[in-house]
């Protein structure tokens, strides 16, 4: 356990620090984490949100088609892409 400052001492935290004995510890991260880069692209929201919404172009239904496009996936090509 470490050794509590005068801040700890002061603002005494929420948790009961006696009852986190039992819960085990994190795993390490693997070394890919790290190392290589996560990417996450998508267009998940259909058209008709996007117009309700508010946020449609003049170009939409051309924006729309290019974002499900194979030209778009084409783009991010790791190893690992799904499209």
């Amino acid at each position: 356990m470490k050794s509590k400052t005068t801040a700890d001492m002061m603002n005494p935290g929420l948790i009961d620090e006696r009852f986190l004995k039992d819960i085990p510890l994190r795993r390490k991260k693997p070394d890919w984490v790290t190392r290589e880069s996560l990417i996450s692209v998508g267009a998940w929201e259909p058209l008709f949100h996007r117009r309700r919404l508010g946020t449609s172009w003049v170009d939409d239904e051309a924006f729309y088609e290019y974002e499900h496009s194979e030209q778009l996936c084409g783009r991010f090509s790791p190893p690992a892409e799904t499209c």
